[in-house]
């Protein structure tokens, strides 16, 4: 069994109580883990959100900006889906705990 060191008395026990046996202190409860997210659905997904991103500006914006701001635009969204993705802002890029 793994040692679990107390926090009030410091004192390294082998046991899997909610308290420390040697001064009652509660014991630490383990932090929820993280799933970890799939590296190849994340850049996929990012990809697919920054052709939308792009397609959607260069839509709304129309074709005069199409010519004028076209590189700039699909930097910005490649730069704009990069960041949501790595925050798991967007669909499908969320951060999920484990069961």
């Amino acid at each position: 069994m793994e040692t679990i060191f107390c926090p009030g008395c410091a004192s390294g026990t082998h046991h899997g109580g909610a308290a420390c046996p040697v001064c009652g202190a509660p014991c630490a409860v383990e932090m929820s883990s993280f799933v970890p997210r799939n590296p190849f659905k994340l850049i996929a997904l990012c990809v697919l959100w920054a052709v939308a991103f792009w397609l959607g500006s260069l839509l709304l914006l129309g074709e005069q900006a199409e010519r004028q701001l076209g590189g700039t635009l699909l930097l910005a969204s490649i730069g704009l889906s990069i960041a949501l993705t790595v925050r798991g802002i967007l669909p499908g890029t969320q951060k999920s705990l484990r069961a």
